[in-house]
Order: C-alpha cells, then sequence, then structure tokens
C-alpha cells in the first residue's frame, strides 16, 4: 500500500495492484428543505413565505390562526397575502414532512 501523501489530512491511501472492491463508499445526503417567510408584520400587511430546497410540486401549504384553518395552494414553492390574524403557516413537502 502506498500513501499519496495526504494520509491524516482526510485522504485515504491508494491500494497500488489491488481492487477498490469491498472499500467504503461516501453517501452524500441532500440538506432538508427549508422554509423562510416575511419578519413579524402587522395586521392589514403583506407576508410572503418561501420553502428552498424542494420541488415545487411537492409543496403543499396551511394557515392556522383566529381559531380557523386555511389550506393553501399545492404544487407552488411560494405563498402570501393580506395578514388579517396571527397565526402559523405550514409548508409540507413530500417525503421530509412539515416545516
Amino acid at each position: 500500500m502506498v500513501s499519496n501523501g495526504y494520509y491524516g489530512l482526510g485522504f485515504v491511501p491508494q491500494n497500488q495492484g489491488q481492487s477498490n472492491q469491498g472499500n467504503a463508499q461516501a453517501q452524500v445526503q441532500a440538506a432538508p428543505p427549508l422554509l423562510s417567510c416575511t419578519a413579524q408584520v402587522t395586521r392589514g400587511a403583506s407576508a410572503t413565505c418561501q420553502v428552498t430546497g424542494a420541488a415545487a410540486g411537492s409543496i403543499s401549504w396551511q394557515f392556522s390562526g383566529g381559531g380557523t384553518t386555511v389550506t393553501g395552494p399545492s404544487g407552488t414553492a411560494s405563498w402570501g397575502g393580506t395578514m388579517a390574524v396571527s397565526g402559523t403557516v405550514t409548508a409540507t413537502v413530500t417525503g421530509f414532512g412539515s416545516l
């Protein structure tokens, strides 16, 4: 076995004349989707929320507040409108759950 000179710095020595079968394979996981919304707004002001890191077609929206729940659009990465009552916006992403 011969080192490529970087052993100990995150690199694995390379085998000379040997098969690489059986070596561990690195697995990269995608970052989870993120929900961001307009900073705190007052009644009558506009608010917008957006999901990044997910396909728009996999997103559905919901707003709960003032004793009611409103189902928003599906298949879009953002949703917004004029605020009438305080509440919570939830985006549900297929395969990840609620944000």
